[in-house]
């Protein structure tokens, strides 16, 4: 048979007594805790960013030299750079008429769902932490 430790009513009140400042230490380390996953989150996001930028600015370059050399050999097609600058300028300009039109498809839900599908698995590692701590 198992025992019962038998407690007293003085046992009772200290224990009640100490209950507040048990409350506090667990609230602040609560909130240490969300202000290191904040600095976490914080730099994780910074550090995408960064290389997404570098990347961008890499590609932006590429793609300027692909669109003068395209515009330069269509230059020599048509024996005019004017007309092959041109046609590039025309093509770029369909372009950005087509990806306005579309961008709520193509641009925005796409990024809205990305930007949610890391917050929501941000949620679980933090809900999965906070079951281990328990």
């Amino acid at each position: 048979m198992e025992q019962h430790k038998k407690t007293t009513m003085a046992d009772d009140l200290t224990t009640l007594r100490e209950l507040p400042a048990q409350i506090k230490v667990w609230i602040e380390s609560t909130i240490e805790y969300q202000k290191m996953k904040m600095i976490e989150l914080i730099a994780i996001n910074s550090g995408k960013t960064v290389s997404i930028l570098v990347s961008t600015v890499c590609w932006a370059i590429a793609a300027l030299f692909l669109l003068t050399s395209a515009a330069l050999g269509l230059g020599i097609l048509f024996k005019s750079n004017f007309l092959g600058f041109l046609s590039i300028t025309i093509l770029l300009f369909i372009m950005g008429v087509l990806m306005k039109s579309l961008r709520g498809n193509i641009i925005e839900k796409p990024l809205i769902n990305s930007i949610i599908s890391n917050l929501t698995i941000l949620d679980e590692d933090e809900e999965e932490t906070n079951n281990n701590i328990i």
